[in-house]
């Protein structure tokens, strides 16, 4: 080594043994810790310890990190399909324009008139990685993770809106969609990232103008507007809550956790992955901002992608910044042998 070389090498470890208040760190194997793993560490750390306390300031930010996307001109709503007739309920499929040539599709699921003596209860439901919005309304003849929960909601007399998340079935890219890929995300958001963008931005951005196509229907209360996300949907659900006031309650299904024990613990979709995002602290103090208004958390014991074992920590988190934590985050539990299995409940009715 030359003179240059162990000088570098001795600074380091005498700039570790400084910041680490006197002590070189350990990896828990009887060994000192890799200086990446230390790094890695307490770029976490320094991150999530620097919270913000003005709610106002952290939604503003948040909105920022997301990225900006301009409002289309055209509001209209075209009918895509004649309305199908079921038992309990009718299902049509319109589409409406987001931004700058983007349209998206979406089911509209309407119970039968034995629940119409008054308006009804909306409900955007917002499905995770799979086949698309298909899989939430029993399109699919076969068993996925939705489990058609779009289906249970409306029999439960919810009038349900069920988008097709762009990077997903048929709003996938045409290579994407021609080489058999199971979704477009990759692309889509890394071509928004290096535009200042972000793909969890756009689906947010797409699912507040459902809300305002959902809003234009005369047969519903729009003091009621219930959001469902499952997985994935989670994401969008948590951050359309925070930026959303007309959202009155939330139900977010195999997604809730913390970044540290999800994300930043093993491989996922990069949709997941908003720059700067740790700035405002972990996951539960993000979601903490969807208070006082009723959410409620779902995970399974069995989830390997958001892991359940994981959901106790947040309310932890949650409970000395929100103050009485049952009135605004009753907390579920499942058990299920499946990794994520959505099954409804009646939260959206309290």
């Amino acid at each position: 080594m030359t003179g240059r070389t162990v000088e570098s090498v001795f600074s380091f470890w005498n700039w570790l043994f400084m910041v680490n208040g006197g002590k070189i760190p350990w990896n828990g194997r009887g060994k000192h810790m890799q200086e990446v793993d230390y790094y890695l560490r307490k770029l976490y750390e320094d991150a999530t310890n620097k919270k913000l306390i003005n709610k106002r300031r952290m939604v503003l930010e948040l909105q920022q990190m997301l990225g900006s996307f301009p409002q289309s001109r055209r509001s209209g709503l075209v009918q895509m399909e004649e309305p199908v007739y079921f038992d309990d309920y009718r299902r049509e499929r319109i589409k409406f324009n987001t931004t700058k040539g983007l349209f998206c599709s979406m089911y509209v699921l309407t119970p039968n008139s034995s629940f119409a003596d008054s308006k009804f209860s909306p409900v955007l439901a917002l499905h995770g990685h799979g086949k698309g919005s298909k899989e939430a309304v029993g399109m699919i003849n076969e068993a996925t993770a939705h489990r058609d929960f779009g289906l249970d909601l409306v029999k439960k007399g919810f009038k349900v809106f069920v988008p097709e998340i762009v990077g997903f079935g048929e709003r996938m890219l045409e290579e994407d969609l021609t080489s058999g890929k199971r979704n477009s995300c990759y692309s889509l958001a890394v071509h928004l990232l290096m535009s200042g963008k972000t793909l969890a931005g756009l689906r947010v951005y797409e699912a507040r103008c459902a809300i305002d196509i959902i809003e234009k229907y005369e047969d519903v209360n729009r003091d009621q507007l219930g959001v469902v996300g499952f997985s994935g949907g989670g994401l969008i659900a948590a951050l359309l809550s925070i930026l959303d006031r007309r959202v009155e309650a939330t139900v977010l299904s195999g997604f809730a956790n913390t970044y540290k024990g999800s994300i930043l613990n093993s491989p996922h979709c990069i949709d997941n992955y908003i720059p700067q995002l740790l700035k405002l602290g972990e996951l539960p103090s993000l979601i903490g901002l969807i208070c006082p208004r009723p959410l409620f958390i779902e995970s399974g014991d069995k989830d390997t992608v958001f892991p359940g074992t994981r959901l106790e920590k947040p309310s932890n988190i949650l409970s000395p910044s929100i103050g009485n934590l049952s009135a605004c985050f009753p907390l579920g539990r499942i058990s299920l042998k499946e990794s994520m299995r959505y099954t409804v409940r009646q939260h959206l009715n309290g």
